[in-house]
């Protein structure tokens, strides 16, 4: 059995961004993912600017080389269109960008490659996860069994670490479905400028389109959903997305020569609404895992980025004073609460509240009818 000093379970943002954070720690450490990159991963593909700051805090040097990545695809503004078509608009002073997450994530693990030492795994799965006093083992779909002194679960919104160890399903939380699809050829498409559509029939939810450059978009909505029956709620709303583009008086004819360059594809992902247990004995949760989704915007890259970040931190504390108990770890929990958990039970009641009572965006349409209402808005948001 080989044994590892901190087995990172997932190399998306949250889980590259911990072995970044831990290149200089001195421990054995191995990243195990279980496809290939450069791997799909269905997203607005939206990289805000609070991502960045997280790749400053583990290195400027390296927060500089994300920037340059795909800087050609800056953000600036992002507009909120009513029906209608007014629009309140949002400059943007972090720095942000639109890519794909197929290439980010494949440039966050090249990140990894080119500036750890850390042992890398791919198309490897893990298929159960045995925690005892000393340490915890996994057992892998190849028949190989590993143990890890420290375990952090970076594998998503249906972890088998978080299911095993701390008994979470993301069925049990509120969560929200999204569609995707990518389209070149919309009209109108402004670079730099995110555009988020509120239309009537997928209120409290926006539709996005977020360009990616070269005349491509990023296009999808997502809504909250609390009930079973996810398959036929995406199929629905992918037959929604193309009567939206279709029908709508302001999408329609923007969409009126576009190509759809891929299927769509549809979601789901938990998001947070209240403070959860994310760590335990040996091991803690990050991104997805942990449900850290922004309830209002969908966004959880920069969050699986703190939370890879302040995992890493929590593993060199453990190490440092040989302490594993829950009791020790829970530091990490209260430090994710506090950089990120306090505002996101705020949102979701936010939104939670707005999907109760649909009748409250119909109000904003009608005082977003007021021309002056909207320049007011224009200028001091």
């Amino acid at each position: 059995m080989e044994q590892f000093d901190v087995v990172i379970v997932g190399a998306g943002p949250a889980g590259t961004s911990c072995a970044l954070s831990l290149r200089n720690s001195g421990l054995n450490i191995l990243l195990i993912e279980k496809q290939k990159h450069p791997r799909d991963k269905i997203c607005g593909d939206a990289i805000p600017g609070p991502a960045f700051r997280a790749m400053r805090a583990i290195d400027p040097i390296l927060e500089k080389e994300m920037k340059a990545f795909a800087q050609d695809a800056f953000v600036h503004t992002s507009a909120g269109v009513f029906p209608g078509g007014k629009e309140i608009i949002k400059k943007w002073k972090l720095f942000s960008y639109n890519v794909k997450r197929l290439d980010f994530d494949n440039f966050l693990m090249g990140l990894v490659r080119k500036n750890t030492h850390t042992t890398i795994w791919e198309h490897t799965k893990v298929k159960d996860v045995l925690p005892s006093d000393n340490k915890t083992e996994l057992l892998l779909d190849n028949g190989n069994t590993i143990s890890a002194l420290f375990l952090i679960a970076c594998d998503g919104a249906n972890s088998i670490v978080s299911r095993k160890l701390s008994k979470h399903d993301y069925h049990d939380h509120p969560y929200i479905v999204a569609v995707r699809a990518y389209f070149d050829g919309i009209e109108g498409l402004e670079k730099g400028k995110n555009e988020f559509h509120f239309i009537k029939k997928i209120l409290p939810a926006y539709f996005w389109i977020f360009p990616l450059g070269n005349g491509r978009a990023n296009v999808g909505f997502g809504k909250l959903k609390n009930t079973q029956g996810m398959g036929s709620e995406k199929q629905n709303m992918k037959e929604l997305l193309n009567h939206i583009i279709k029908t709508d008086l302001v999408l329609a004819p923007r969409f009126e020569h576009a190509t759809l360059q891929e299927n769509i594809k549809g979601y789901s992902l938990p998001i947070a609404s209240k403070s959860r247990k994310i760590s335990g004995k040996r091991f803690v949760l990050c991104g997805d895992a942990a449900s850290l989704i922004d309830p209002i915007t969908g966004s959880g890259i920069d969050t699986a980025m703190w939370s890879g970040h302040f995992a890493a931190q929590q593993v060199i504390k453990s190490n440092e004073a040989k302490n594993f108990t829950a009791e020790f770890i829970r530091q990490y929990d209260d430090e994710v609460n506090r950089k990120i958990g306090s505002k996101f039970k705020t949102k979701f009641q936010i939104l939670r509240t707005f999907n109760q009572f649909p009748f409250l965006f119909r109000l904003l349409f009608r005082l977003v009818k007021s021309d002056y209402l909207v320049r007011l808005i224009n200028k001091h948001i």
